[in-house]
């Protein structure tokens, strides 16, 4: 399938359950990243706009590009009351936006569906001179037991071979051809999040690779969720260790 529509069917689930990220962060990649006061920020693969409302609630004026339709009207649900807010049907490599028309560019959770190096061509196209751009990751910690049964319950059920992007050399080697002359700026921040069973089972299911209720295996990955869940929760939680990762750095010219 087209990853563009990987998502569709999911936008409420992944609106509701996604974890966001946290408010010191961004303040602080606000300082880093968009320099000037009330920025315009291009938010790329900005989904059902869980990073664009952070954006927003601090200022900046935000173009929200997201190519699913259904993620992309979330996004307009979820974030109307917002003036400066615009939705853009467009895609990492086709944004639709002017030349030297943003001062930032931010991706959450998104940079791993993109064509990097057209990707970072568009990004040399839309950014004002000395710009920045900053991809940004949740990654749930696999040394947690339960993370780790969380994956191979995935690699089991759904014939997806779950590998963690966080800390791989493969995921640093991106970030060294993607930035200019392979420098980039790397931050770490825990973020931990709490979820019950409702919780626990909806972000599962907002999962690209998770299966939808008429596919055959839904039964059974629901049911193997919920056991997940049952095994670790305490007090009718569950504690999942987070850490966001962030790369900022220039594109050059």
């Amino acid at each position: 399938m087209d990853s563009k529509q990987l998502f569709s069917g999911r936008a409420d689930q992944y609106a509701r359950w996604r974890p966001s990220y946290p408010g010191p962060l961004v303040d602080a990649l606000l300082r880093l990243v968009f320099v000037k006061e009330g920025p315009v920020i291009a938010d790329i693969g900005a989904g059902t706009g869980i990073f664009s409302g952070l954006l927003l609630s601090r200022g900046a004026t935000v173009y929200a590009v997201e190519p699913n339709f259904d993620m992309r009207e979330t996004a307009k649900r979820e974030l109307h009351g917002f003036v400066q807010f615009h939705a853009v049907a467009g895609s990492a490599e086709h944004t639709g936006l002017r030349d030297q028309s943003v001062d930032g560019v931010s991706v959450a959770q998104a940079f791993h569906w993109f064509d990097p190096m057209q990707f970072r061509d568009e990004c040399r196209r839309i950014l004002k001179p000395g710009g920045r751009v900053t991809l940004i990751w949740n990654f749930l910690d696999d040394s947690a037991p339960v993370v780790r049964d969380n994956n191979r319950l995935c690699e089991e059920i759904c014939q997806k071979n779950v590998e963690t992007l966080a800390g791989s050399a493969m995921l640093q080697e991106m970030c060294r051809c993607f930035f200019q002359d392979g420098r980039y700026t790397f931050i770490r921040h825990p973020n931990d999040f709490r979820c019950d069973r409702e919780g626990f089972l909806g972000l599962s299911l907002s999962s690209s690779y998770a299966p939808k209720p008429d596919e055959g295996h839904y039964a059974r990955f629901v049911n193997a969720v919920g056991s997940l869940f049952d095994r670790y929760e305490t007090g009718g939680a569950l504690l999942l260790p987070n850490f966001v990762h962030c790369y900022v750095g220039r594109v050059g010219a």
